[in-house]
């Protein structure tokens, strides 16, 4: 179990491939919302 804070928000994971996935899905997510902006 894998355990990530994100956005102030803590997330647990059954695994490094499962959060790897969902966290590409909210990166493409918040590109969408700010452009030109970075994400950290």
């Amino acid at each position: 179990m894998i355990v990530k804070k994100i956005k102030g928000v803590v997330v647990s994971f059954p695994s490094e491939k499962i959060m790897k996935e969902i966290l590409d899905e909210l990166n493409i997510e918040e590109e969408n919302k700010k452009e030109g902006q970075e994400i950290k």
